[in-house]
C-alpha cells in the first residue's frame, strides 16, 4: 500500500483528481496530500479538482475535470479517493437490518465519516491510482489535444 503518493512524482507539474463524496473525505486527502507532500519535500506546481466518482459512477459530474484541461499535457494526473474499512465486531458475509437503517459502513453519511475520523482515524485509507501524463491515454497512445479540447466546450 502507498502510503505517500509523492514518492512516485517524477513530475514538476501534478493535477490531483480528488473523488470525495462530501467534504470531510475531500478535507481528510487534502491533508493526506499536503502531510506527505511536506515529508518529500516537494516543490513542484500541485493542483486538484473534485470529481466524485464513486458516489454515482453512472453519473460523473464532469465540471471539476475541465480545469485539467487547462493544464500542460507533461503534468501528471493522479487520481486519489478515501476506502472506508468497516470495524472487526461489523464484519459479517450477509446484509443486516442494521445496516438498512446506519447506511453502508463502507460508504459513511458526512457526520458519520467526521465519527469515525474522530474515533477510529485507522478506518479511513487513502490510496491513488498510478500517476499518468495528461497526454498519455491509460491505453499507452498519446491522446490528441483536439479532442480533448472538443470534449471540454
Amino acid at each position: 500500500m502507498i502510503t505517500n503518493p509523492w514518492t512516485h512524482i517524477d513530475s514538476e507539474r501534478v493535477l490531483f483528481i480528488i473523488d470525495a463524496v462530501h467534504d470531510v473525505e475531500e478535507r481528510f486527502l487534502l491533508q493526506w496530500l499536503s502531510n506527505s507532500k511536506a515529508e518529500v519535500g516537494f516543490t513542484g506546481s500541485v493542483s486538484h479538482c473534485l470529481v466524485s466518482i464513486a458516489y454515482d459512477p453512472e453519473n460523473i459530474p464532469t465540471q471539476g475535470l475541465q480545469m485539467a484541461l487547462q493544464v500542460d499535457e507533461d503534468t501528471l494526473v493522479v487520481p486519489v479517493r478515501v476506502v472506508w474499512k468497516t470495524s472487526l465486531d461489523e464484519i459479517n458475509n450477509k446484509p443486516r437490518f442494521r445496516d438498512l437503517l446506519r447506511g453502508n459502513p463502507r460508504r459513511p453519511s458526512k457526520n458519520k465519516a467526521q465519527r469515525i475520523l474522530d474515533s477510529d482515524p485507522a478506518r479511513a485509507i487513502c490510496v491513488m491510482e498510478s500517476p499518468l501524463p495528461l497526454g498519455i491515454c491509460p491505453s499507452g497512445i498519446r491522446c490528441d489535444a483536439r479532442f480533448r479540447r472538443s470534449t471540454a466546450t
